[in-house]
Formats: structure tokens, C-alpha cells, sequence
């Protein structure tokens, strides 16, 4: 979506937590690896805690 990115990082400049919750890493573990690396070649690797394997979302809500 386009902004995504920078309005990310807009919050996390304003001293916003962000967090991801994802179902990424349930089933191939590897996938948390290829998540992570990406977020980081996207320069994405501002978050504060990862969730993963998270089939429940709402719980953390």
C-alpha cells in the first residue's frame, strides 16, 4: 500500500511501539528468517516485538 512505509516510520520516529502479528513462521520456521530479512532489505526492521505464528490475532489486541 502505498505510504505504508513512511507513515511506519513516522510513528516510530514519534516514539509510537509497533508491533507485528503474523501467522508467518506456523507451519516453515524458515519463513521467520525470510520475513526478517526482507523487512530489513526494505529497511523495515523498526519494529519493537514480532509475534509469529500467531493464528489468534484479536488475543493481542
Amino acid at each position: 500500500m502505498p505510504g505504508v512505509k513512511r507513515v511506519l516510520q513516522l510513528l516510530k520516529q514519534d516514539g509510537h511501539s509497533l508491533i507485528l502479528i503474523t501467522a508467518r513462521g506456523g507451519m516453515n520456521k524458515d519463513m521467520i528468517k525470510i520475513t526478517e530479512e526482507r523487512l530489513k532489505n526494505a529497511e523495515m526492521d523498526i519494529f519493537d516485538k514480532y509475534y509469529w505464528a500467531t493464528e489468534k490475532k484479536m488475543k493481542y489486541v
